[in-house]
């Protein structure tokens, strides 16, 4: 427990049950009421970021590109006994368009995964995903790392490189990169 004239953080004092004071500006995200929103990212990011002390703080690179580019969302409803990429691939090809695969649930019933173990195993049953992730690309192709579980719990994953049929409704979060 902290001592009475030291110092607490608003976080440390809010995890060790204590109240926060009653003068916090109430556009603090301590005053909101949720003592870890926009900490972390807004400030120690932020500021190692800016003093170049923090080995743990990623690189930020932006893409490099020759033409602006637009980021539209989609939701992607992939029907049961349909192949969930090329629903995907379709729908970027009618746009003339890559995108990145944000997320993915529902019931997979076959897959074709690669993984440095074990090569491309074609996996057929009844999955759920647990992960779906990566770039689509119409011209230069996909790079899609998936994970999927069955009945028993037992988990496999590694990178898509065949079909991905829905055994029921797989809904899709789709961020398509569309020419401006």
């Amino acid at each position: 427990m902290a001592e009475a004239n030291a110092p607490a953080h608003p976080i440390g004092a809010r995890l060790a049950g204590e109240n926060v004071p009653d003068n916090t500006d109430p556009a603090t995200p301590e005053a909101r009421g949720n003592p870890l929103e926009g900490y972390y990212a807004g400030d120690h990011v932020a500021s190692t970021l800016a003093e170049g002390t923090s080995h743990d703080a990623p690189d930020i690179i932006p893409p490099v590109t020759d033409e602006a580019k637009e980021q539209v969302p989609y939701i992607i409803v992939v029907n049961a006994n349909q192949d969930v990429m090329k629903a995907v691939m379709t729908l970027l090809e009618q746009n003339n368009c890559s995108g990145v695969i944000l997320s993915a649930s529902g019931l997979i019933s076959q897959a074709a995964i690669t993984n440095q173990t074990s090569g491309t195993i074609y996996h057929r049953g009844l999955f759920e995903i647990v992960l779906v992730r990566g770039i689509c690309d119409p011209i230069n192709g996909n790079k899609v790392e998936i994970m999927l579980s069955n009945d028993d719990a037992v988990v496999v994953g590694g990178m898509l490189t065949g079909s991905l049929i829905a055994a029921q409704p797989v809904q899709v979060v789709l961020l398509a990169q569309v020419p401006a």
